[in-house]
C-alpha cells in the first residue's frame, strides 16, 4: 500500500471485500502502523 500513498499521492485507499466497501485506510493510518512496527523492532 505504501507505493500508492507515496508514488500515486493517494490520501485514502478503500478496503473492499466481496465488492463491498468495508473500510478506508488513510495516509495517517499507514504512517501510524509503520511507526508501531518500527517501535516494536527497537
Amino acid at each position: 500500500l505504501v507505493p500508492y500513498f507515496v508514488e500515486k499521492s493517494f490520501n485514502y485507499i478503500p478496503v473492499v471485500e466481496e465488492r463491498k466497501l468495508i473500510g478506508i485506510i488513510s495516509r495517517a493510518d499507514m504512517i501510524a502502523a509503520l511507526q508501531q512496527q518500527l517501535n516494536r523492532k527497537l
